[in-house]
């Protein structure tokens, strides 16, 4: 029990407040195994770093560093020329369909794109990190015919 992640020590400390000892350490383990207790994220390196955390229904994607950086970009367009800005949100909001798209896709790559450039190497650990998070593929139960 003494290697277990920091997340499951917490639950079980949190456990034990409310239930004898060996109660929490089980519940604990249960909840880790059912993948109901969040682990760390972990982060890759770059200019816009990537976390990767294991949720209850797969991973979570961190693009938090890029979002940022994309919104400090338009609040700085928005201080520099407010009326302009304000022409262009009205215009992307009266546009529909490939048009608004296309004005969208041209106001992101304005301020840097939405695309994460990663190396051979980041892009291996990353895919190990998510595929880590997201923890064995759950295979259905299939009837032995034999036994029947």
């Amino acid at each position: 029990m003494a290697d277990l992640n920091p997340v499951v020590r917490r639950a079980r400390i949190a456990l034990l407040a409310e239930v004898p000892h060996a109660v929490a350490a089980r519940v604990a383990e249960v909840l880790d195994r059912a993948g109901l207790l969040a682990r760390p994220a972990a982060r890759d390196n770059g200019p816009h770093p990537v976390t990767v955390r294991r949720t209850g229904l797969g991973v979570e994607l961190g693009l938090d560093s890029l979002v940022g950086a994309l919104f400090a970009g338009l609040l700085a367009d928005v201080a520099e020329d407010p009326e302009g800005m304000a022409a262009d949100a009205q215009e992307l909001l009266d546009a529909d369909g490939p048009e608004r798209d296309a004005l969208m896709d041209a106001l992101i790559e304005r301020h840097g794109g939405a695309g994460i450039r990663v190396g051979t190497t980041d892009a291996h650990l990353l895919a190990e990190r998510i595929v880590t998070a997201a923890g064995p593929v759950p295979f259905p139960k299939q009837n032995n015919r034999r036994a029947a």
